[in-house]
């Protein structure tokens, strides 16, 4: 099976360009400067358009001289042209309300689509009655082409805006004309540094305040919860990739995931606690190093989906199940005979009954041939041979059905048993589902974890039984579970549970 890369060396989108702008008392948003120059089109005079300028062209200080009119006013834009006369990629003027909002939304991530490129930004409102109208709003906004994800980058831009922060509170940087050239120098650092390494590290301020930033890959929600009987499936090198830094847990239960054991079994062969095993599998999964399945068992009943019919249409898919489900020492079977087994699967049928099934079919159909010395008008004979005609030579069942799972092709149907009646024919009060019921449940699938069910004492074997009779009472809990928790057979659960009374066997 193909393994995942979400651990190798991960890919981010660039960055087009970063800019800062700012909110000026008498004119409004404006831009102090941008990297590079001319990708954001700034409002001039007239409807000719002027090139974008740089830090020093534009300061409040000059902007707010007392008794004065600014020098700059700002008209909004007939057309957004740069010196070149090339086309801008982004207009201020129609995209400022958003980068400079009200109050309200100051201290948040932004994302503002615009001429098909994603501006990201994070406003700040810095108050003081030493300003002007008592607050200072700037935003550092970065720019993306809109089909990027920038997921990785919406930290980077809020640990950027909160250092330009601290840089206005400690020395007023951003505020004053003459700390601009040191907020420039750290934005362009930024923005090569991010593109070319992914990281940075940029002391400013006298060394009072250091910018630290990194990229990392945006992973999904943490997955669910990971249960004893689950089967972990590796899709990496686990064994090449654990290290000594690695917690001390992990690096127990990593030698045990072989994608045959369940966490219960896991845990067991690492002598760890159980729990402790779920929550080291379930950081992997969350790493994307193993996926999760059913614990193979010849007694479980499956059905395909109708995703089968994608796999069938995708001929990377199929050559990948080709090689999964291969048997040891076997070439990889023809894929049409692959998609025969998993569509003959049925949820009437366990699956030691569907490979009767398949080789009593297959010894019938060797019996209708003619015999082996019967020889065909080209003079040559027929062959008889069982191992062509057993449509599971040379296929790993156990392979077959976890690769189907994984897939999604086909899916397991469970066996909930629910204790109806007892012995003297009463009804079982059963537990509905509810907050506490689920703990109860939870309370009795580790109570039966937690018994030394080797020992096999009367006592613990009645106990054991006792837990068993108290979950099928509920019927939320599947047989493979209790199966997994008390490392005794399917059949053999049934069984002390029909010695209690009456049982009903749910299926789905």
């Amino acid at each position: 099976m193909s393994m995942r890369h979400d651990l190798d060396e991960p890919s981010f989108p660039r960055m087009l360009a970063a800019f800062l702008c700012i909110f000026h008392p008498k004119a409004g948003p404006t831009v102090l400067f941008q990297i590079p120059d001319g990708f954001v089109g700034f409002p001039t005079k007239g409807t000719d358009s002027v090139p974008a300028q740089s830090p020093a062209l534009m300061s409040p200080e000059s902007l707010s001289a007392s008794n004065a009119q600014p020098t700059w006013d700002p008209i909004p834009l007939a057309s957004t042209n740069n010196s070149n006369g090339t086309s801008c990629a982004i207009n201020f003027d129609a995209v400022s309300e958003y980068l400079i909002p009200k109050h309200g939304l100051c201290g948040r991530s932004i994302a503002v689509c615009h001429a098909g490129k994603r501006i990201l930004g994070h406003p700040i409102a810095v108050t003081g009655e030493h300003y002007e109208r008592n607050a200072f709003i700037f935003n550092c906004c970065v720019a993306f082409h809109e089909t990027d994800d920038v997921s990785s980058y919406i930290p980077v831009v809020r640990r950027l805006a909160v250092t330009l922060r601290a840089m206005e509170e400690l020395k007023g940087l951003l505020s004053n004309e003459h700390g601009r050239e040191t907020v420039y120098q750290v934005i362009e650092q930024v923005l090569e540094d991010l593109n070319n390494y992914c990281e940075c590290m940029i002391p400013i301020v006298d060394d009072e305040v250091t910018l630290n930033l990194k990229l990392f890959p945006k992973y999904p929600d943490p997955p669910p919860e990971v249960t004893h009987a689950d089967v972990p499936v590796p899709t990496v090198r686990l064994r090449e990739l654990c290290s000594t830094n690695w917690d001390l847990s992990l690096q127990r239960v990593i030698p045990f995931v072989d994608g045959v054991s369940s966490v219960a079994r896991i845990a067991a062969r690492a002598d760890v606690d159980v729990r402790v095993a779920c929550s080291s599998v379930r950081h992997l999964v969350y790493g994307g190093c193993v996926t999760l399945t059913d614990m193979f068992q010849f007694g479980g009943r499956y059905a395909p989906t109708p995703d089968l019919a994608k796999l069938a249409a995708d001929p990377h898919g199929r050559d990948e199940c080709r090689h999964y489900v291969a048997a040891a020492h076997h070439p990889p079977k023809d894929f049409a005979k692959i998609l025969f087994l998993y569509g003959s699967l049925r949820p009437d049928a366990t699956i030691a009954q569907w490979i009767l099934k398949l080789r009593d079919h297959a010894r019938r159909k060797r019996k209708r041939r003619p015999p082996a010395d019967h020889h065909t008008d080209t003079g040559t004979s027929t062959p008889a041979d069982l191992g062509e005609d057993d449509p599971l030579e040379g296929v790993d069942v156990r392979r077959l059905i976890s690769y189907g799972i994984i897939k999604g092709v086909i899916y397991r149907i469970h066996q909930y048993p629910l204790l109806v009646y007892n012995n003297a024919g009463e009804r079982v009060r059963s537990r509905e589902p509810s907050p506490s019921g689920g703990r109860r449940v939870l309370a009795d699938m580790d109570a039966l974890l937690d018994l030394d069910l080797h020992a096999n004492k009367a006592a613990d074997q009645a106990t054991v039984t006792a837990h068993l009779a108290a979950l099928a009472s509920t019927g939320q809990v599947s047989l493979d579970a209790m199966a997994a928790a008390t490392a005794l057979p399917p059949r053999i659960i049934l069984d002390r549970l029909a010695a209690l009374g009456t049982v009903h066997v749910i299926a789905k």
